[in-house]
This record gives C-alpha cells, structure tokens and sequence, in this order.
C-alpha cells in the first residue's frame, strides 16, 4: 500500500483492502483507489480532484516502479488492475498560506520537468494555458459546484500552470 503522509485510509477502505486480502482467489495485481482531497476548508468534490484514482495497492512481489516526476510522482505497473471503490482521504492544504509556498516549490520542480524533456515555454502557455486551466476545473468539470471554495482552487490552478510555464520560459532563456 502506497500512503503519503498528508493520507488517510477510510474504514470502508480498510474493510475493503482486508477483504481482497483474505479472499483465496485474488483477481489483480494491483488497484486503483481513489483519493478525495481537503483543500482549506473543505473537501473538494469536483475540479477535476475528484475521484482522483492513482496505482495505491499492489502485491509486495511485483516489478512496481514510480515515474520520475519531481512533483506528483505515479506508480506504474503492466498488468491486471481493477479499482477499489472506497477512499483515501488527502489532507494536501490545510491553510491558504501553505498552498502558496508550496505553489513556489511545486511550479520550480514541474519547470524543470518540463526542461528536463527538452519542452519550451511560448506565448501561448503564459496566456491560454492558464485560461483553459481554470475554465476546464471550474467549468467543465464543475468545480463551480464547490463554492467558493472552487472558485480559489481553480483560480489558483491557472495561477500555478501560469508560474510553471513563466520558470520554464526563464530555464530555456538561460540555458
């Protein structure tokens, strides 16, 4: 099982992991559990956060290898997965300020990603990626329904993909 620290098992999780794992005839390798996020002040039901599925439960034999990613790192694993239906509860930012810094650190780590795959920074990512970013959480899909509260978190996701995209510009300027 593949738990950050800022993460919590439900009990329904539990019970459900506990099952799989007392059952004689296991059908994968590996499950998708999904993940429901706090943000400030509540959880988050939309936005594109929810259901957040990511690679969480595997057997302890298998070949599992995580990507290289600096910022949001994935498990990843070739072969029979199902989906577990219960959640893991994210408790990523409990406080405005706390989401600011960790933007600065998060957006220097996902340039240099970017840098990394030899990708550049263009008008067009300073101006329309940021604008895409919040229409499609807040729009489509549906982060309006989260209230105020999705307001800011969409707003600040266009921020975020708006500073990413600033520091990669000045990577490539200055390499």
């Amino acid at each position: 099982m593949w738990l950050d620290a800022d993460e919590i098992i439900t009990e329904n999780l539990k019970t459900e992991i506990l099952k799989i794992l007392n059952s004689s005839q296991v059908k994968y390798d590996a499950y998708f559990i999904k993940r429901k996020s706090f943000f400030i002040n509540k959880f988050i039901n939309h936005c594109g956060w929810y259901p957040d599925y990511g690679l969480r439960l595997f057997k302890k034999s298998l070949k599992i290898r995580f990507d290289n990613s600096r910022v949001h790192e994935k498990a990843v694993f070739e072969g029979k997965t199902g989906k577990l239906n219960s959640e893991i509860l994210h408790f990523t930012d409990l406080e405005f300020e706390h989401y600011v810094t960790k933007l600065n650190t998060y957006t220097t780590k996902s340039a240099l990603d970017l840098f990394d795959k030899g990708k550049n920074s263009s008008v067009y990512d300073l101006i329309f990626r940021p604008v895409f970013t919040f229409i499609k959480m807040y729009f489509l899909k549906l982060g309006i329904l989260d209230g105020y509260i999705g307001l800011v978190l969409c707003t600040l996701s266009g921020i975020h993909v708006f500073v990413k995209y600033s520091k990669l510009y000045y990577l490539t300027k200055n390499s």
